[in-house]
């Protein structure tokens, strides 16, 4: 026989609030079904009590910070949690193995016939065998875990500043997202975000980035590199710039943003597809190059058209009954 969890809290203090109970049912094989809560909104629970045969499956987790996030479930046994925006902190009660799937923010696009933002650095650890993936999954023990989402990149534009100072200002790199154990302050991962664009006269920008920046088309330079396995930015072409790099460490030459041909921007490289909810979505895409008198370059895979590349994607975390994926 399985025994149901039982709690108890004596002259327990409630604010005015609406609150909301579930009543566990027995004898069904949805362990959400089974769970008794208190909540006094969706995604705020109180407290839970487990069902009998539940054991540590169900994690009992508190969310706080000013992050955006909503959840979803996947089936009756797990669901999963994403992170959008800002700085969030999650408690894990028990150690568990997790799937993670990190984006940094895109890079900005530049200013004037300018480069395309590359993609935001894609992290994905898993034990299943999808075409991309960084690594095994990760363990994850008990505590308190902050979670920071990297902000898009920002391009130049000339409502702020004097023209010529935005054709010699390159777009802001993208924030990085990150998860960060806050008992000894170990970061378990940084996915960093990607290069912004240089804008017409400049290189894109390069280094410690996801995606490269592509150059503007007044710069006929090299194309700038990731120190991260993230695609070239592209160089320039006669109308406009050259698409930023994508953020995912790829074998072959399809993340390096396209060097501008004579009639448009150039393309942004690519990233790649996950499909960790049943439908595959695209992260990591550089963004396409500008062009000053035609039509800019595209994306795919998540990363935006014309200018530079969108703002990265959110973290998930999918809790299941034994494990809690972190995406």
């Amino acid at each position: 026989m399985c025994v149901c969890e039982v709690i108890v809290y004596p002259n327990y203090e409630f604010t005015p609030d609406k609150y909301f109970i579930n009543i566990g049912i027995g004898n069904t094989t949805s362990m959400v079904n089974r769970i008794s809560y208190l909540t006094n909104s969706p995604l705020n629970q109180i407290f839970i009590a487990r069902g009998g045969g539940d054991g540590v499956g169900y994690s009992n987790y508190k969310i706080s910070g000013s992050g955006t996030f909503y959840t979803s479930n996947i089936n009756s046994y797990n669901f999963y949690i994403i992170f959008t925006s800002g700085t969030s902190t999650i408690n894990i009660p028990n150690n568990c193995t997790v799937d993670i799937l990190a984006v940094g923010g895109g890079g900005g696009g530049g200013f004037d016939g300018a480069g395309g933002g590359g993609g935001g650095q894609v992290l994905y650890y898993t034990n299943e065998t999808p075409a991309f993936k960084t690594g095994n999954s990760i363990i994850l023990n008990a505590g308190v875990y902050t979670i920071t989402i990297g902000n898009g990149g920002i391009g130049p534009s000339s409502v702020t500043m004097a023209i010529a100072t935005a054709q010699s200002t390159n777009g802001t790199n993208g924030g990085s997202t990150s998860i960060v154990y806050n008992t000894n302050s170990k970061t378990i991962l940084i996915a960093k975000g990607g290069g912004g664009g240089g804008s017409r006269n400049n290189l894109g920008n390069s280094g410690d980035i996801g995606g490269a920046g592509g150059n503007g088309h007044a710069n006929s330079s090299a194309s700038q590199t990731s120190i991260n396995g993230g695609g070239n930015g592209g160089t320039n072409g006669s109308v406009g710039g050259g698409g930023g790099g994508g953020g995912a460490n790829i074998s072959g030459t399809s993340k390096n943003g396209e060097n501008g041909p004579s009639t448009r921007g150039g393309n942004g490289g690519a990233g790649v597809d996950i499909n960790i909810t049943g439908t595959s979505v695209g992260y990591g895409g550089g963004g396409g190059g500008g062009s000053y008198s035609v039509v800019g370059g595209t994306a795919t895979h998540g990363g935006g058209s014309t200018r530079g590349g969108n703002g990265g994607a959110g973290v998930d975390i999918n809790i299941t009954g034994t494990s809690v994926v972190v995406s």
